[in-house]
């Protein structure tokens, strides 16, 4: 029984997961769109995530430096 209730929780945690990542990557499509600043606290607030959060997902952390380089770049 315990051992439904692990996979469950894993389960959840996956969902969790993959919805702060939908979220985070909608939410900088948004801000590409109105020309706005890319950074962690930019993306943190329109994705409702956390910056923490943010920074520990490397996937995400290495696309919002190169998304804000890039514009750096481009001024």
């Amino acid at each position: 029984m315990a051992h439904k209730k692990y996979f469950w929780l894993k389960v959840q945690r996956w969902e969790k997961k993959e919805e702060a990542l939908k979220k985070t990557n909608e939410a900088t499509k948004r801000l590409i769109k109105k020309k706005e600043v890319i950074n962690f606290n930019t993306v943190a607030e329109e994705a409702g995530v956390s910056k923490a959060w943010l920074y520990k997902e490397s996937d995400v952390a290495e696309r919002i430096k190169r998304i804000r380089d890039q514009s750096s770049d481009k001024k």
